[in-house]
């Protein structure tokens, strides 16, 4: 088997049968040597566990080809190796002289029960402990001695038995819970979302899963800034504002809720660039993005999208609740004077609006390329203003759908330029 091939395999639950398998292997050419040396090699046991030895060994070769060739392993394999180990440990101790009835194979059987448990889940090991059940009483009754004392010698045993079982299982299912969180803050994680932290305070065990979760907030707290943040402005990443998005339009669509976006973009900012140069462009977007910010507060998300681009993300906002945030911004750019600049400069921007009520979580692409579509509108009919999308809106409409579409609804003249001029209302 090549390399590549393997490669898949060798990570996977089949892979941990296989070493099973090898351990299996050996442990069987142990427990043969033994029968072979016993002294009682003419009684019918001994004959009986050799038989089941060779037909133990037989399901362990065949089920290790198909783990080879297929390279998976299902819930019902699993189980019937757990099944298989219990069953021969009964065997082989019906053939030996050591009172397999009284219960203390039952010391043995753990093992496998463990194994079970730990390595293949709550399932395979459930179908482990029948089998044992089922052996242990099946020797009880086919006991030579006295039918009455058998329960009384082999239930402090019995019992002892299933108490160990109850508190694996117990033990494994709260430790499989709290692995599962855990599995789900990783799966999040790769994919570039670190907004959830791993519970501690509620977290009553000090164990190496509690460790893991340590580990787990730690590096939360390092690769965060770095994955999803704009290193020159703090705001999000592409990727962080794709992740915030998908999320936002998966709760408008529960809800039938709208969402709204602000596309935002600096007029002429390579004139600032050109002029003052890209230190002082740095500059200037760092200060702007702290504004937008700021404006936004606690009702959406910020993101950079590249260069001198800004997205907002409002959540929970209709049309006037995203033109007040937008008259926000603007309203806060225009009385600031950006300290990296000298002080006759001053920055404008245009601002595009696209809302939509959400009734499918994949209409993102389509609410950003509104967002645009208004955006770039904006900046055809003059720069310095805000546009709201509508049907019809394209980037080269004249004039487009604006501001006066949101004022309407809130009784409220338009305070930004609109296609009618600065601070007029739009005749209707």
């Amino acid at each position: 088997m090549s390399f590549p091939r393997l490669a898949p395999f060798i990570r996977s639950t089949a892979a941990i049968l296989f070493r099973q398998n090898r351990i299996r292997g050996i442990l069987a050419a142990a427990t043969a040597l033994v029968l072979l040396l016993s002294p009682y090699r003419s009684d019918r046991t001994l004959v009986g566990a050799l038989a089941g030895l060779t037909a133990y060994v037989a399901f362990v070769g065949a089920s290790t080809l198909w783990l080879v060739r297929r390279q998976r392993a299902s819930i019902t394999l699993m189980s019937a190796h757990g099944v298989a180990d219990v069953s021969l440990m009964f065997t082989v101790a019906r053939a030996l002289p050591v009172n397999a009835e009284s219960g203390w194979v039952l010391l043995a059987a753990a093992i496998p029960l463990q194994v079970a448990m730990f390595q293949f889940g709550v399932r395979p090991a459930a179908l482990v402990l029948v089998a044992t059940l089922f052996w242990q009483l099946a020797v009880m009754a086919l006991a030579d001695s006295a039918p009455q004392a058998l329960p009384v010698t082999a239930l402090p045993a019995l019992a002892s038995f299933l108490l160990l079982a109850l508190v694996s299982f117990l033990l494994h299912r709260r430790v499989e819970r709290r692995l599962a969180a855990l599995r789900s803050l990783f799966d999040e994680a790769r994919e570039g979302d670190f907004r959830r932290a791993y519970d501690l305070e509620n977290d009553l065990h000090a164990d190496s899963v509690t460790a893991v979760g340590v580990a787990f907030n730690e590096l939360r707290a390092e690769l965060a800034p770095l994955v999803n943040a704009d290193p020159a402005t703090g705001c999000l990443n592409r990727r962080g504002f794709a992740l915030h998005l998908d999320r936002a339009l998966l709760d408008a669509r529960r809800r039938r809720g709208e969402v709204a976006l602000l596309a935002l973009d600096l007029d002429h900012f390579k004139q600032i660039n050109d002029r003052f140069g890209h230190l002082v462009g740095d500059e200037v977007l760092y200060e702007v993005a702290a504004m937008i910010t700021d404006a936004v507060s606690e009702e959406g998300v910020v993101a950079r999208m590249g260069g001198e681009e800004f997205t907002v993300l409002l959540p929970w906002a209709d049309a006037e609740a995203a033109g007040a945030v937008a008259e926000r911004i603007m309203a806060r750019l225009r009385g600031r004077q950006c300290r990296a600049l000298p002080p006759d400069t001053t920055v404008t921007m245009s601002i595009g609006i696209a809302v939509e009520r959400i009734t499918d979580a994949n209409i993102g692409s389509a609410l950003r390329a509104r967002a645009d579509e208004a955006l770039y509108a904006a900046k055809r009919s003059g720069r310095d203003r805000v546009l709201l999308w509508a049907s019809g809106v394209r980037s080269h409409a004249t004039p487009p759908t604006s501001m006066a579409v949101i004022t309407r609804r809130s009784g409220e003249r338009p305070r930004y330029p609109t296609p009618a001029g600065p601070g007029k209302p739009v005749p209707g």
